[in-house]
């Protein structure tokens, strides 16, 4: 069994640690001179590293650690593939859809209430504020005049705030939440699908 840190290249933070455990120890492969096994290098996500560490991992401030499987593969293009767990396999493309679908929802939406080509942003902050503007439209007080200016886009990418009638504002609340339920409509489908998915189609779902 071998311990490694994983660490972001581009910032060099330490993110996770992972054990890494050969599931036959005699297999051949690239051998370190000093060692008679074979060189374990575990499988990272891109724009990270794995070091080599001994120590305790108390030091890192997430968990869980997670645990790959690696099988070296001696075919006609020998590598270390990951063998891990199809429920662990499910289980780690399951967080990946679910924050893809957070990520999309916050990339923001379109909306017509000012007329065609407009694009509203929707990260936690623009939600908050979107809710309190269309709390607002419905005030008995507010007189035909009434307008709340809104941060938008345009057809050319200019953001900046657009004054919105009671109505606009509240088709723009009315079009964020489509958009949300829609997201959330994509990831409860390829969730499903996860659930019952073979290992060969795991490597197929993806956020569309």
């Amino acid at each position: 069994m071998a311990q490694f840190l994983i660490r972001r290249i581009a910032t060099q933070n330490i993110e996770y640690a992972i054990n890494v455990s050969i599931v036959d120890p005699s297999a051949t492969g690239p051998f370190d001179p000093d060692n008679p096994a074979p060189t374990v290098d575990p499988v990272v996500e891109p724009g990270c590293e794995a070091i080599p560490y001994e120590g305790d991992v108390s030091i890192l401030s997430e968990q869980p650690t997670p645990t790959s499987v690696l099988e070296w593969n001696g075919g006609p293009d020998p590598e270390w593939v990951e063998r891990a767990g199809l429920h662990e396999r499910r289980a780690r493309k399951a967080d990946e859809m679910s924050q893809a679908c957070a990520e999309a929802i916050m990339a923001g939406f379109a909306c017509d209430a000012l007329g065609a080509g407009y694009f509203y942003p929707a990260k936690l902050t623009d939600q908050a504020n979107l809710t309190g503007s269309v709390l607002r439209s419905m005030y008995s007080t507010n007189g035909p005049e009434w307008r709340t200016p809104f941060w938008c886009a345009d057809a050319d990418g200019a953001w900046e705030f657009r004054p919105h009638t009671a109505a606009q504002i509240q088709h723009v609340g009315d079009c964020a939440v489509v958009a949300r339920l829609n997201c959330m409509g994509i990831n409860e489908q390829l969730q499903a699908q996860i659930a019952d998915a073979t290992a060969e189609h795991l490597a197929t779902i993806h956020w569309p």
